[in-house]
């Protein structure tokens, strides 16, 4: 009779537990062990411990617990160490743990961290722990390799970079996870491989010039992260553009707004018919200028590195208006 009632009270224990463990992240390598039983001539009641890195945790059996109610308790009992908000507890110090039916699956909390070994596998009595599934295979060592579409490109135009992620054996499931872009070692992009292991991508934002430009992807729970080889990406200096200019005619010293373009983040020069002006400010999309002393009638030309460009001004006659006096 006391019997059926601790094995009662127990299976209440594992039934509350179930759902309160969780893992990590599904791209992080992962293990299994799985509970089997009961085994005949086995103890109705007892215990059952499991061990490994460094952490280890004993769950009580009784004669109504299952498979399913044990392996339930035990990943409860590693995730809900050490005393830290749940569900993460145990993500933070090195391993996650998640049951599905009999099966408990344990998971690294990170890419750089390892299985070590398990004890506690065979027989405990009335049941026992299959460890056969442990340790998993390890993960495969991959390449990377970033083509583009259009080098050279053209500044305020798509340069378009696929890269693709190729494992070193054949078979396997695709690699997933992400891939960053950087260009001379600053990001610019980070962006999900697709289902067949590549992933495509855009940038209309390099400037006229030379990019030295890498993809890192970073690995999943099958595959080893990869650095591609530098793509030397040549972006041409856009087409002329017409510019607006405000205002569009005036005397020597007069302040000129020019929109109308790309131009770029490094500050160029501005030519008014041939004549260098005066640059007050210049940003990627508008440039205050001053008109320059000897100015004539005719174009005005923009030359930075974005998109060139070209307006026209038209010198005022006479003198110019004097300032009032105070």
């Amino acid at each position: 009779m006391w019997r059926s009632i601790f094995g009662f009270f127990v299976s209440l224990i594992f039934v509350f537990n179930v759902g309160r463990s969780a893992l990590c992240q599904t791209a992080y390598p992962s293990a299994t062990v799985t509970i089997v039983g009961p085994q005949t001539g086995g103890s109705a009641s007892g215990t059952l411990t499991l061990a490994f890195n460094g952490h280890f945790h004993t769950v009580s059996y009784g004669p109504l617990s299952t498979p399913n109610s044990i392996a339930s308790a035990m990943a409860a009992a590693f995730a809900s160490y050490p005393a830290q908000p749940w569900p993460t507890r145990l993500c933070t110090i090195g391993v996650c743990a998640k049951a599905t039916g009999a099966t408990i699956t344990f998971q690294l909390k990170d890419l750089s961290s390892t299985f070590g070994a398990i004890t506690g596998c065979g027989p405990h009595d009335a049941f026992s722990v299959d460890c056969s599934a442990w340790p998993p295979p390890a993960p495969v060592q991959t390449s990377l390799i970033l083509s583009p579409s259009n080098n050279p490109a053209t500044a305020g135009q798509a340069a378009i970079f696929t890269a693709t992620v190729s494992p070193s054996n054949s078979g396997g499931p695709a690699p997933t996870g992400n891939v960053t872009f950087s260009d001379r070692g600053q990001a610019f992009l980070t962006a999900p491989l697709g289902s067949n292991g590549s992933v495509t991508v855009s940038n209309s934002t390099l400037l006229a010039g030379v990019h030295n430009l890498i993809a890192t992807y970073f690995g999943d729970a099958n595959y080893l992260g990869s650095t591609s080889s530098i793509l030397l990406e040549t972006v041409l200096p856009g087409q002329p553009s017409s510019l607006y200019l405000t205002p569009s005619s005036g005397f020597p010293d007069t302040v000129v707004e020019i929109s109308g373009g790309y131009f770029g983040s490094s500050k160029g020069s501005v030519f008014f018919n041939g004549t260098l002006a005066a640059i007050r400010s210049w940003s990627s999309g508008d440039i205050f200028v001053i008109v320059p002393a000897g100015a004539t009638t005719g174009p005005v030309t923009v030359q930075g590195a974005g998109t060139s460009g070209q307006g026209f001004f038209t010198m005022s006659s006479g003198a110019p208006p004097a300032c009032p006096v105070q």
